[in-house]
């Protein structure tokens, strides 16, 4: 058995909404079983306590060996309204999760370390490597001159657990897991977007909540073509990049004021979820303007000033971990 003590001083905790907000921990030891003991930091907790585990590993996802897991529902789409509360939104989410699988461990991001898509920030590089752990790790030294190739080679996990004392009877062990992918915009043969963890060859999943802007300006093609998306048009008129925004201090979210079918644009069987209010078609298509006279396929007219394009990720990317969820 191993403890793990950390002496906290009282006056620099800062507290928010009342409840404390501690800067993580960071600590490494040799073992031939992977666990996290957990259970001497419920001795004194009062209400449910949230865990994020980021595990960092050589070609490799990780889940726990003593727990249920399941795979967080991604590339829901979801309304407008979802983007001024992305925070309560995920909170249901997360909670209607935990009660259709009780005492289960969400995988919330699985990827490899130096890559994202989209990416809220850029992705991980060495120093970030380095500050998680990768600089104890004996068989990264030897790859210290060819950056591109430490970043590539590592996997990285995001495991959410929500617990109180009476929920959680033992410590968390890790386990290999096979590599999932899941949360992009890549449609099946039928043309409906891909959903859930996938078996895949390499890890990529995330944790993606769409919210779509369908085009309401002048159209000037004969025969538009509805179902192509990108980002926002630029001042060129041609299309920028999906811009990914990061869910934040999901741990302050409010909880029990919302419910999950008042943002999801449509149903949801696998969490038994029905949506709220009509749900959004396409719109009748703009004003259509003579065809323009090019070899292209079709143009548009101006852009909607001020409206929000692109993907809300719940996980993202792990550099915005290393640095804002700060919490225990």
């Amino acid at each position: 058995s191993k403890f793990f003590v950390a002496k906290v001083a009282a006056e620099r905790v800062k507290f928010e909404r009342g409840m404390a907000t501690l800067s993580p921990l960071r600590f490494h030891y040799d073992s031939e079983q992977f666990a996290l003991p957990i259970r001497l930091g419920l001795v004194n907790a009062k209400d449910a306590q949230d865990l994020i585990v980021h595990i960092l590993a050589k070609g490799d996802r990780y889940e726990v060996a003593n727990y249920p897991n399941v795979i967080a529902p991604t590339n829901l789409e979801v309304n407008d309204a979802t983007r001024d509360q992305f925070g309560a939104f995920y909170a249901a989410l997360f909670d209607r999760v935990l009660q259709k699988h009780p005492k289960a461990i969400v995988t919330e991001y699985s990827w490899q370390a130096g890559s994202c898509d989209p990416c809220p920030t850029p992705p991980l590089d060495l120093d970030a490597l380095a500050a998680l752990g990768a600089d104890v790790l004996p068989s990264v030294g030897d790859e210290v001159e060819d950056p591109g190739a430490v970043t590539g080679s590592f996997v990285l996990t995001r495991l959410h657990a929500r617990y109180t004392k009476e929920s959680l009877g033992s410590d968390l062990v890790f386990r290999r897991a096979a590599a999932i992918r899941g949360g992009r915009e890549i449609r099946t043969p039928s043309g409906a977007l891909e959903s859930g963890g996938q078996a895949a060859d390499q890890n990529n999943f995330q944790s993606r909540y769409i919210i779509r802007h369908p085009w309401t300006g002048p159209i000037a093609c004969e025969r538009p073509q509805r179902g192509v998306w990108g980002g926002p048009p630029d001042e060129g008129g041609g299309r920028s990049e999906p811009r990914a925004v990061p869910a934040q201090d999901l741990a302050f979210a409010p909880r029990g004021k919302v419910t999950l079918g008042m943002f999801v644009r449509e149903d949801a069987p696998e969490l038994d979820v029905k949506a709220i209010g009509p749900t959004e078609g396409d719109p009748p298509g703009g004003v259509v303007v003579p065809p323009v006279k090019k070899s292209c396929a079709c143009g548009v007219v101006g852009a909607r000033e001020g409206a929000v394009w692109g993907t809300l990720c719940a996980v993202g990317l792990a550099g915005a971990a290393i640095g804002r969820r700060r919490r225990r």
